[in-house]
């Protein structure tokens, strides 16, 4: 079932069904030798930037956006260890009510006739087939920690699909660590069926993504950057715990704010309640929404309740639509 609400002028379509930690490094350094592949992954990355499908380019970001209407989809809205936690029986991972229920956070923008997905976690899988999607035109990678990167093998079944390599879109150094964690996708003889993956290396500034024009933001989580990703008037941050003043700069303007919101207690690598809260007052978007929430928040029906009105929890399932 599908409940259709239109909150300031927004259509929030909410799916009535059972849609279904704490921030960490779990990054491996190496993974066991595998039989390999026969097909190519193409990697384009520093290596070979003529070959780039993103072309980046310095310039302000009121240069780059027209208006544009955009639907996204959050696929995911958990931390790293999801929600409910394993082994805990608290009140919000006992929770009977969906919206309790948190995937890793990834989220799907459909956009100018394009489908971009921002993170391949774990769920990758469970989170494509729950929303129905059959084919993306691009992926954007935030950085490499594994509920961010986990599920890119998943994308072998796009592949099938599509009968085309994935254009990964990431950080030099995240797409180096795509080649180690994935090492059986790029090697000379690959063993049948693992995925075909293309490597482009983006960076702070003004992109071009499966012919999607975006602004990339660098951010911190702790002391790891982070790329955040601004689509019009949409931006979406995760895993922030510090916003530099130039990207907070390229993200004045935004119309619809997608940020971390971890628990309500300091973290050293996250943005905690009251946090990002005071990035929405700096912002003054229309709209925000958090994500990347850990079972430590809190119910979704008792923190929704304490929020200004233009702030709401994202949760697993939601759609929205943008101007």
């Amino acid at each position: 079932m599908i409940e259709i609400t239109r909150i300031r002028g927004f259509t929030f379509p909410r799916f009535a069904g059972p849609f279904g930690g704490e921030g960490g490094i779990r990054t491996p350094v190496t993974l066991a030798s595998k039989a390999v592949f026969k097909t190519a992954a193409f990697d384009h990355s520093a290596t070979s930037p003529g070959a780039w499908a993103a072309k980046v380019a310095p310039g302000p970001t009121a240069a780059i956006f027209a208006r544009m209407t955009a639907t996204v989809e959050f696929l995911g809205t958990g931390t790293s260890s999801g929600v409910p936690l394993v082994g805990c029986d608290c009140a919000v991972c006992t929770s009977a009510d969906p919206k309790d229920q948190r995937l890793r956070s990834s989220v799907l923008v459909r956009t100018q006739g394009r489908t971009l997905l921002i993170d391949a976690g774990p769920d990758l899988r469970q989170q494509l087939l729950r929303s129905r999607t059959t084919a993306v035109d691009a992926v954007l990678i935030t950085h490499e920690h594994m509920d961010h990167v986990a599920g890119i093998d998943e994308l072998r079944a796009l592949n099938f699909k599509l009968g085309r390599a994935i254009d990964i879109h990431a950080s030099p150094t995240t797409n180096q660590a795509i080649r180690r964690m994935f090492h059986y996708a790029f090697a000379e003889q690959r063993y049948p069926g693992t995925p075909e993956l293309t490597l482009h290396d983006i960076r702070p500034g003004a992109a071009q993504v499966a012919g999607v024009d975006l602004d990339v933001v660098e951010v911190l989580h702790h002391h790891m950057p982070v790329l955040g990703f601004r689509i019009g008037g949409f931006a979406y941050l995760t895993d922030v715990k510090r916003i530099p003043p130039e990207a907070m700069e390229r993200l004045r303007g935004t119309h619809t704010l997608v940020i971390s919101a971890l628990r309500r207690t300091e973290h050293i690598a996250h943005l905690n309640l009251d946090q990002a809260l005071a990035v929405v007052r700096e912002l003054a978007p229309a709209q925000a929404y958090f994500t990347h929430i850990s079972h430590l928040l809190g119910t979704h029906a008792e923190v929704s309740a304490e929020l200004p009105p233009h702030v709401a929890l994202a949760y697993d399932g939601l759609r929205i639509e943008l101007p």
